[in-house]
């Protein structure tokens, strides 16, 4: 047996057959991949719409796309043209037009589209830009966030890093957690022993030793009954995880999918992936299996209708 990746649409066919040495998710219509030692970038319908000599390049975000030439990163564009040179020793993906760079001194900058420096690299970590603002650490190892001129607009007083999501981002100060909004703003207590961000209103909460959801304004919609939840990422589903097995429970928290398996995806485009066996199996929202061609070792969730696989291919 080998292991390839290819592409799967949502019916669990073979849109593209494992031929690849990897993959990476669409975006926009396109997407990187590894095939005989070299990367390309192809469409939905496998099209090679660039090819290059380059060990590794990534996705594209804001028309840039990050590779490695040796050591150093680097950025191209979408016609394979080195805008950006390798000079970095590390380096980020794009977003609202900046990404962040490691310089020289090990410190992290901020750097436009064109590779001019914006933000002097003197910040231990550096996020992408979101809404305006991007999280960073100072020395002491606290975080907060800053505009594009370089002012803090959140203060660097917490604990880990600020992920916005629907307005607001989960902070933790001494293993306490709650949430704040984009102005640094409290607006659910710092009461939890864990948080993550919102999907659809809801969030998970851990309380005590049991997780559960609370809403916007705080309050507990779903109990915290349950070992383990992932997110209502889209549609109504959350994986939850109950007895050492993972199932789906809808928002009010009841299992439309009972708790049978060893590990589960999010739900995504209606389409989510569970441990069957060993591998990973297609379901849809109904919980029916949806069989594929080759036995799948991995698989990435699904995006403009397709998903990345690694797939179990017989010599």
């Amino acid at each position: 047996m080998v292991h390839k990746y290819g592409y799967i649409d949502r019916d669990g066919n073979f849109a593209m057959e494992p031929i690849f040495d990897f993959t990476n998710s669409f975006r926009n219509g396109i997407a990187s991949c590894d095939f005989e030692g070299k990367s390309r970038f192809i469409t939905v319908k496998g099209d090679t719409v660039l090819q290059t000599n380059y060990s590794f390049v990534g996705d594209f975000y804001c028309g840039r796309a990050l590779f490695t030439n040796g050591s150093k990163f680097g950025y191209m564009d979408l016609e394979g043209n080195v805008v950006i040179p390798t000079i970095y020793d590390h380096a980020y993906n794009f977003s609202e037009g900046y990404a962040s760079i490691t310089a020289p001194n090990g410190k992290i900058g901020i750097i436009d589209i064109e590779g001019n420096l914006i933000i002097d690299p003197i910040y231990d970590t550096a996020m992408h830009f979101e809404n305006g603002i991007a999280t960073v650490s100072n020395e002491e190892g606290k975080y907060g966030c800053i505009n594009i001129d370089g002012d803090f607009v959140i203060e660097p007083i917490y604990d880990s890093h600020i992920f916005f999501s629907e307005g607001l981002a989960a902070v933790n100060v001494r293993s306490k957690h709650g949430y704040i909004d984009m102005q640094g703003n409290l607006k659910i207590p710092l009461q939890y022993k864990y948080t993550n961000g919102f999907n659809g209103g809801l969030a998970p909460v851990l309380v005590g030793s049991k997780y559960g959801f609370i809403n916007k304004t705080g309050s507990i919609v779903i109990d915290p009954v349950f070992d383990d939840v992932g997110k209502f990422i889209s549609g109504d589903l959350s994986a939850a995880k109950l007895s050492k097995k993972w199932g789906y429970i809808n928002r009010s928290g009841e299992f439309i999918i009972e708790p049978k398996f060893k590990n589960v995806s999010h739900f995504t485009e209606d389409r989510a992936f569970v441990i069957e066996n060993e591998y990973q199996v297609v379901i849809k929202t109904s919980g029916e299996f949806i069989d594929t061609k080759y036995s799948l070792i991995q698989a990435e969730s699904f995006n403009e209708g397709l998903s990345a696989v690694q797939a179990e291919v017989r010599k």
